[in-house]
């Protein structure tokens, strides 16, 4: 390239002759030019310029939310809103959403319906293109300030044929990829709509049923019934209590997922509450998976461990009971799928270190299958055929709720596994 070319301008044909004029603010070769621009003023003048003169098309990539609301203050949003309406002008833009320019959003939207607008995610630099001819791109400095001339750093202008269609390649390919993603988000939206829907109508007659089924059981005449009828009944009632739960389930992972699983803490005695679960599940078959009969086939002992915490005879802590209660319930109900005639133990122990009480709860049944460990806590995750595999995630989302972490680890002397999680030491501790 000549020494006498302006900084900032670059040739695409560095043979031509009109380069050694000092005075050139750009070179024109070809009809072509590709010009660096480092003066905020200039990358202004030069939008505006660009968003005056479209005849058929504007693709704009909004960097960050922020960055809408000030071209909105420089005029450009005007500008669009004319092209749109005066020119015919097909606007798509790409644009992260938030609260920060809703607003203008909306006013877009309202004057001018026939502009495009899907939400994208945060980028270092805004690309603006008219009628694959002319494309600016520029980058971002600073983020966070609401002044055009504040927020940018230097600018790429061109009409090169190459530069142009290069930039609205990459801008289609990134207006589809936001297109699938907009629909799977509303796809996922109407699942959780139907999930959450069909949980609580369930709900209802799944009630009446345990009622019912209380009522029989509880009747003088059951115990005085034929052993067949009984059976029955106990069947019906241990299968009532499991898509029972299942509802619950589906609901607990609704909220989760729509992030609206609400606390409602309370200082209660998490010794008290263990020890309550397990004298539950270990007199109280309904509370086992229906494949099982009663508790007597699965624990050959149970064991209780309070080592290392308080001498007091309780140990308070402030959750959410009953959502810890799923929690226990659920690694409970896990261990006594998977072992049979095996033993299982829960612990709890103070970990001064982290400033919390560790639950464990230890079995020796079959331990856990190897190609679904890595996805252990996700939804789904299950190898067995009564299981729909959303309890530890339920759990994982709970404990992390309270604060704290919820893992496995394989027993290193024994078969089974071990799950641990943790709850976080009252003021007082």
């Amino acid at each position: 390239m000549p020494t006498n070319v302006k900084s900032g301008d670059i040739a695409l044909n560095s043979s031509s002759e009109k380069s050694h004029n000092s005075s050139t603010k750009k070179l024109d070769l070809d009809g072509e030019f590709f010009k660096v621009i480092s003066d905020p003023s200039n990358t202004e003048e030069t939008l505006l310029d660009l968003a005056k003169s479209p005849r058929r098309e504007i693709l704009y990539l909004v960097p960050n939310d922020r960055a809408l609301v000030r071209v909105h203050k420089i005029g450009l949003i005007n500008l669009l809103i004319q092209a749109s309406r005066q020119r015919n002008a097909k606007i798509r833009i790409i644009c992260p959403l938030s609260d920060l320019n809703s607003d203008i959003v909306k006013n877009i939207m309202i004057q001018a319906p026939e502009i495009k607008i899907i939400p994208g995610k945060s980028t270092s630099s805004g690309i603006f293109i008219v009628d694959n001819l002319k494309m600016l791109r520029v980058e971002v400095k600073d983020p966070r300030s609401d002044d055009f001339s504040e927020a940018i750093g230097y600018a790429l202008y061109s009409n090169s044929k190459a530069s142009v269609s290069s930039f609205k390649m990459f801008f289609d390919l990134l207006w589809n990829a936001c297109l699938q993603n907009e629909e799977l988000v509303r796809l996922d939206k109407m699942k959780d709509e139907f999930v959450n829907i069909a949980a609580h109508e369930f709900k209802t007659p799944i009630q009446s049923i345990l009622g019912y089924l209380e009522l029989a059981k509880a009747d003088s005449e059951y115990n005085n019934t034929d052993k067949k009828r009984g059976g029955l009944i106990d069947a019906a009632y241990r299968n009532a209590v499991r898509l029972h739960r299942l509802t619950k389930n589906l609901l607990e992972v609704t909220r989760i997922e729509s992030h609206s699983l609400y606390l409602y803490k309370k200082r209660f005695d998490l010794k008290k509450l263990v020890l309550t679960l397990v004298n539950d599940f270990q007199n109280n078959a309904s509370l086992l998976p229906g494949a099982y009969k009663g508790s007597e086939a699965i624990y050959n002992k149970f064991t209780s461990d309070f080592s290392n915490v308080s001498t007091e005879d309780v140990l308070f802590v402030i959750a959410d009971e009953e959502m810890i209660t799923e929690v226990l319930l659920n690694l409970l109900d896990n261990a006594a799928k998977f072992t049979k005639g095996g033993d299982i133990s829960v612990t709890i122990s103070k970990d001064n270190v982290k400033n919390q009480f560790l639950i464990s709860v230890k079995d020796t049944g079959l331990g856990i299958p190897p190609e679904i460990k890595s996805r252990l806590f996700t939804k789904f995750a299950s190898k067995s055929s009564g299981g729909t595999g959303l309890g530890l995630f339920i759990s994982r989302s709970i404990v992390e709720a309270h604060g704290g972490k919820i893992w496995f680890e394989e027993n290193p002397h024994t078969n089974g596994s071990t799950f641990c999680f943790g709850i976080p030491l009252p003021e007082r501790y």
